[in-house]
């Protein structure tokens, strides 16, 4: 299996389970301006890919969508 860059801010995590097979899952990690550490995680790469990039272009240009984002508490 080639290994594939992945952009700063988005990991995977590879286990094996019982049956010999592997399981990956993707993980985007960010500060919010408080300074709280927050992640999530996905079952494909395109859709970390996509929450990142969603993520990046809000920050960039609309502020106000990222609030919509996060959960009411």
């Amino acid at each position: 299996m080639a290994a594939t860059a992945l952009p700063p801010g988005i990991g995977v995590r590879r286990w094996e389970r019982r049956d010999g097979t592997i399981t990956e899952s993707y993980t985007v990690r960010w500060n919010e301006p408080d300074g709280t550490k927050r992640r999530r995680s996905f079952d494909t790469l395109d859709d970390a890919l996509d929450f990142h990039a969603k993520r990046r272009s809000a920050r960039r240009w609309r502020p106000e969508e990222l609030r919509q984002d996060r959960p009411a508490g």
